[in-house]
């Protein structure tokens, strides 16, 4: 694609950074197919020293805002409102998880909208974890007094060196959330397999041709190489902007101008793939470093990938 030159207040432009003046100048970034230069606007900040291809980040943002459009004709699916009604009704609720099940895997996904068929699902299962949960609860004091009455009028049973291993071991569970990930880590999202291909902690080779992206002082950048497959059946948007970063438990910035950034997202059909490189600013005596990705749109569940 061929990005035509429009000269913006003189070639003057806001930092996308600090906010300041920057210089804008067309530099040629690629060849066509025939060969020709393509060109696109590129700035220069002079006050916080960042670089940015402009025309690349006005055809984000365009893209971002015609995927967060959404249509006003779109009504709700028959099915979905019934799921949803008999889903409040205890009595219904099976039949209210048939309805929804059925709408959301045969229901018109471009015509309609099965916000109802969700809501009854979620419901549906939180429902029946609770009653589960209390039936489950009752069990238990049930089966600990006639236990506590059975032990009071029986003589005490010794432990066998079995059953106090066991209960060592229960008593301290290993827990591996705090492990680091290793290259090849791969998680789902809704249908989105991510996978962290390889990252480096301590990313030096970027591109800096003019001595304008070298890190500030007492800082580094790390760079992670992730793919995205479709595994789904509907098209899936995915960009550089979807992972964040964290040292220390604090949040840092991202850098898409020392790595090689021709494109930052993507509309990805189904069956279809991609991959990205992505670069934050991180200090240098940094702790720890986690990415955080939300999986789910509807759960807000993100997955939390331990790096350091």
């Amino acid at each position: 694609m061929r990005f035509l030159i429009k000269p913006i207040g003189g070639n003057i432009m806001n930092c996308y950074k600090c906010g300041k003046e920057m210089r804008v100048v067309p530099e040629q970034v690629a060849t066509d197919e025939k060969g020709l230069p393509v060109y696109h606007r590129i700035g220069y900040c002079d006050a916080c020293m960042s670089k940015f291809d402009i025309d690349i980040l006005e055809q984000q943002k365009n893209q971002t805002v015609q995927n967060n459009q959404k249509p006003s004709n779109k009504k709700q699916s028959t099915l979905s409102t019934l799921a949803a009604v008999f889903s409040i009704l205890t009595f219904t609720v099976p039949v209210a998880i048939i309805l929804a099940i059925i709408d959301i895997a045969t229901g018109d996904k471009k015509n309609k909208l099965h916000t109802g068929s969700w809501f009854a699902i979620i419901w549906c299962v939180l429902v029946i974890v609770v009653y589960a949960s209390g039936a489950g609860n009752k069990e238990n004091t049930n089966v600990s007094n006639n236990t506590s009455v059975q032990t009071t009028a029986s003589e005490p049973v010794k432990e066998t060196a079995t059953q106090k291993e066991s209960i060592e071991h229960t008593e301290q569970p290993v827990d591996e959330t705090n492990s680091v990930i290793s290259p090849g880590y791969t998680f789902d999202a809704d249908g989105l397999q991510v996978t962290i291909n390889d990252f480096d902690l301590d990313f030096t080779d970027y591109e800096d041709e003019y001595g304008w992206n070298a890190p500030a002082d007492g800082t580094k950048y790390i760079m992670i190489d992730v793919s995205y497959q479709n595994n789904s059946k509907d098209d899936k948007y995915v960009s550089i902007y979807d992972f964040q970063c964290y040292a220390d438990n604090t949040d840092c910035e991202q850098n898409y101008s020392v790595v090689d950034s021709s494109s930052l997202n993507a509309n990805l059909s189904s069956g279809r793939n991609t991959s990205y490189k992505i670069a934050f600013v991180v200090p240098q005596d940094a702790q720890s470093i986690e990415l955080e990705y939300e999986t789910s749109l509807w759960t807000g569940n993100k997955e939390v990938i331990k790096l350091q």
